[in-house]
């Protein structure tokens, strides 16, 4: 009977314990600068953004620096002076195209400190056309809806891919949503990729086909590996390493962009 007793007792413990509140102190660390951007070809003005970290206790939204010197450059002696037109964003004051083949550099004063980038702009590579299917309800891999087909030539060389797909001007922008791929088994062939993102009819589809460096692949690809995370045996991720000098965070990047609109009908 006492054992049976000390046996009631231990349990009731166990399940008074377990409704106790346990708070978590969360260390908040060194707000840093988040600077991110890419030299575009299919931008006449360049965007740069400029934001800094937050703790844990606050939202979502990074504060932006505005009060930046911002200088955007090129191999051919090209220069501006960006100016701030929102919340940490700044824009070239002059017409910037992105010529492809060239090197550009980015150099920043914010808050008392230097900041410095280098990127490549890759040429542009194109889609020779994108079709659309209609998936239905026997398909258990996909929802029903219609699915794009991307039908293209890839050049000779190495390249490096980062599709972007719109939803009416609306980015699908999930975790999963990152598809990025290289041409390093198919080069030179004609490629026919099925894209995994759902329209319905009446909908525009809107593709960017990035074409960008080697450096900005494997960021990518670290920065996805970092949003999926490595399964339960994995090491802890490191974080992102980005290119920005002086231990900023983000990424500044060049890319060719392909643009391809179609409506579903």
């Amino acid at each position: 009977m006492k054992s049976q007793f000390l046996l009631i007792l231990f349990f009731s413990l166990i399940l008074i314990s377990c409704e106790q509140e346990v708070e978590l102190k969360l260390k908040n660390s060194e707000p840093k600068v988040v600077i991110e951007g890419f030299i575009r070809t299919d931008s006449i003005y360049q965007r740069i953004s400029i934001k800094k970290t937050i703790s844990f206790q606050n939202n979502n939204e990074y504060p932006g620096i505005n009060n930046a010197l911002v200088i955007l450059s090129d191999e051919m002696g090209r220069i501006d002076t960006l100016k701030n037109i929102e919340n940490g964003i700044f824009r070239t004051q002059n017409p910037f195209e992105g010529i492809p083949n060239r090197n550009y550099y980015l150099k920043i004063l914010a808050e008392g400190k230097i900041y410095e980038a280098k990127a490549f702009l890759p040429p542009v590579v194109a889609f020779d056309t994108i079709i659309y299917e209609y998936v239905g309800n026997t398909n258990i891999v996909r929802e029903p809806g219609y699915y794009l087909i991307s039908i293209g030539r890839e050049p000779i060389g190495v390249n490096y891919y980062r599709v972007l797909c719109f939803k009416n001007d609306s980015l699908f922008n999930g975790v999963g949503d990152y598809f990025i791929t290289d041409d390093l088994l198919v080069e030179g062939n004609t490629i026919i990729n099925a894209l995994p993102f759902k329209f319905d009819r009446g909908d525009t589809a809107k593709v960017e086909l990035w074409n960008i460096d080697q450096p900005t692949f494997y960021y990518y690809i670290s920065l996805v590996k970092q949003l999926f995370g490595g399964g339960p045996f994995a090491p802890p991720a490191d974080n992102v390493k980005g290119n920005i000098s002086n231990g900023a965070l983000g990424y500044f990047g060049g890319c060719g962009v392909y643009n391809y609109t179609l409506v579903i009908e």
